[in-house]
């Protein structure tokens, strides 16, 4: 809105407000009104008419894709994959048998169907845009041009009235002054140019407005008709290859949809449950890590193993139980001794710098085991036996750990020993 635009409707606003409470007299024109009302109903029909066409124009497109891309993902899921592992290789509780050749065949069929119908079909939608989309597009534009005449008129209307209830107030004045006259003079200027306007655009939009209602008619009324004959035409081309469909004998549909699914659902339901849990196990619930965690210990079994032993990988970390040396079986600190104790490093007489009594030196006391401690980052729920759960800020003391955060640890809190992920803590 122009800076003019706007001060005029700042001097509209009061006569507004003042005749909706009837303080001025609003002008009726009822042929006006016919024709606006007229108008109304025809801008609504094209409106509606264009946004119909384009939603019906995009779901069938959309229709037609899906079906296309559904046809291309079963071939993608009943395909063999191609790898280098030799089948009978494979454990017999692994092996899954090939897809039968049949249900490759009506996928196949399948597809080539989608794509068929999707090729015919598409030149009928191209004809909607021709036909309905765009001349019913052209038609708002003009539409809108008619209604910016219209509201045009309607904003003339209310400079009349304004003008001509400020000159009918001075008027009814009964002494007025020279500066009363002086206004009734300029304000009676200002209504005879508010009503050659007002009464030049009324009479503009009454001789004008019925032709263009006319055309618009004749313009809408061939949109209808085509948009009509263009659905009939998609829905007797679906029909006719749907049909075709389902008598060439690559659907069976003998069963109904329920029944059919729950008789084919048996090995693919026990399988993709068998998935579905596997992937549960091994995902990380959290949305907060964005590495994924390798599933292999440093044990080289699965995460989802049975826990491991606590004691078996710290053996080797304490020494043997002392045992003390035997008085029986005592041999000399020294070299080497004979029978009858004369070796040159032993003497008889205790003189010597050592005894053939003496007693071993005791071990060196075990060193005391480092204890290292983390603290816990986040939650985590064990999600297979043999995992350690534990709360945030939890103090964990490791047992044994790798060198990269992305394996698994074990570590023991309150008493219990077990695996979490070493990428959920850090060290203290």
């Amino acid at each position: 809105m122009s800076w003019k635009g706007f001060k005029k409707a700042v001097e509209r606003l009061p006569s507004q407000m003042m005749t909706k409470v009837g303080r001025i007299e609003e002008t009726v024109d009822p042929e006006f009104k016919r024709l606006e009302a007229h108008f109304t109903q025809v801008e609504s029909a094209a409106t509606k008419l264009n946004a119909d066409a384009i939603k019906y124009r995009d779901s069938i497109i959309s229709m037609l894709n899906t079906q296309a891309t559904f046809g291309n993902s079963l071939l993608d899921i009943y395909n063999p994959i191609n790898d280098n592992t030799d089948p009978e290789a494979l454990p017999s509780t692994t092996r899954q048998p090939n897809t039968p050749q049949d249900k490759i065949q009506t996928a196949e069929t399948y597809r080539d169907f989608s794509e068929e119908l999707k090729s015919i079909i598409l030149p009928e939608v191209d004809m909607i845009d021709h036909r309905v989309v765009s001349p019913t597009g052209e038609l708002i534009d003009m539409n809108k041009h008619i209604r910016k005449l219209l509201t045009k008129c309607e904003h003339k209307r209310m400079d009349y009235d304004r003008h001509r209830d400020s000159v009918k107030k001075l008027r009814a004045k009964a002494n007025r002054s020279l500066d009363d006259e002086k206004k009734i003079y300029k304000l009676e200027g200002n209504l005879q140019q508010a009503s050659n306007d007002y009464f030049g655009v009324m009479d503009l939009v009454k001789r004008e407005l019925p032709v263009y209602l006319q055309l618009n008619s004749e313009l809408i009324k061939p949109c209808f008709h085509a948009f009509y004959f263009l659905q009939n035409s998609i829905f007797s081309l679906l029909y006719r290859h749907l049909h075709d469909l389902v008598n060439s004998g690559a659907v069976d549909m003998s069963s109904g949809i329920v029944a059919g699914y729950e008789a084919r659902k048996g090995p693919s339901e026990a399988l993709s449950e068998e998935m579905t849990n596997f992937i549960k196990a091994k995902i990380m619930t959290s949305s907060t890590i964005s590495s994924s965690i390798n599933t292999q210990n440093k044990y080289g079994r699965p995460h989802s193993s049975q826990p491991v032993s606590p004691s078996s990988p710290h053996s080797a970390e304490y020494p043997p139980p002392y045992s003390p040396v035997s008085g029986y079986n005592r041999q000399s600190v020294g070299g080497g001794e004979n029978s009858y104790g004369g070796s040159r490093d032993t003497n008889p007489y205790g003189g010597g710098a050592s005894s053939s009594t003496s007693r071993a030196p005791p071990p060196q006391p075990p060193a005391a085991r480092h204890v290292e401690y983390v603290i816990a980052l986040y939650d985590f729920d064990g999600q297979a036996e043999g995992d350690l759960s534990f709360k945030k800020d939890d103090k964990i003391e490791v047992l044994e750990r790798t060198d990269s955060q992305n394996d698994w640890w074990q570590g023991r809190l309150r008493g219990v020993v077990g695996l979490f992920p070493g990428n959920y803590v850090a060290d203290l």
